[in-house]
């Protein structure tokens, strides 16, 4: 968690977060929320969770690209409390992580699972290797 309390190092544009278990994970994203408002200048924050009944993953595409009303810096948080994205939310997470959106920091909070289908390891992996899994 040192990461997060260097405000001279930038803070990467796609992270995931995870714990053994979602609230967990939940509490280890506070400090990079914290860095990203207060030092950073993203005031605007849009929090997403896969567990919502209106939840769609393709509206998350849709908000990655929308700037603010005042083109303000954004933090897109992510919740996958089941840790399981299936394939449409596999897709729509590594086109954010290998696609950054301007402007915008995604934060990916999710439980840490065992075995896992093909399309979830591969978002892990996205995220270990390019871009800083937080565990």
């Amino acid at each position: 968690m040192v990461f997060f309390r260097q405000p001279e190092r930038p803070l990467k544009r796609f992270t995931c977060c995870t714990a053994k278990k979602t609230c967990c994970a939940s509490k280890r994203s506070t400090p990079l929320r914290a860095a990203a408002r207060e030092s950073r200048g993203y005031l605007n924050r849009e929090r997403y969770s896969s567990e919502d009944p209106q939840f769609n993953w393709k509206d998350i595409l849709g908000a990655a690209a929308s700037s603010g009303l005042f083109a303000d810096l954004k933090l897109l948080e992510i919740h996958v409390p089941n840790g399981k994205p299936e394939q449409s939310g596999g897709d729509v997470l590594l086109e954010l992580a290998q696609n950054p959106p301007p402007d915008t920091l995604t934060l990916v909070v999710m439980p840490k699972l065992g075995a896992q289908p093909a399309a979830e390891q591969m978002v892990r992996r996205v995220c270990q290797k390019r871009h800083g899994l937080r565990s």
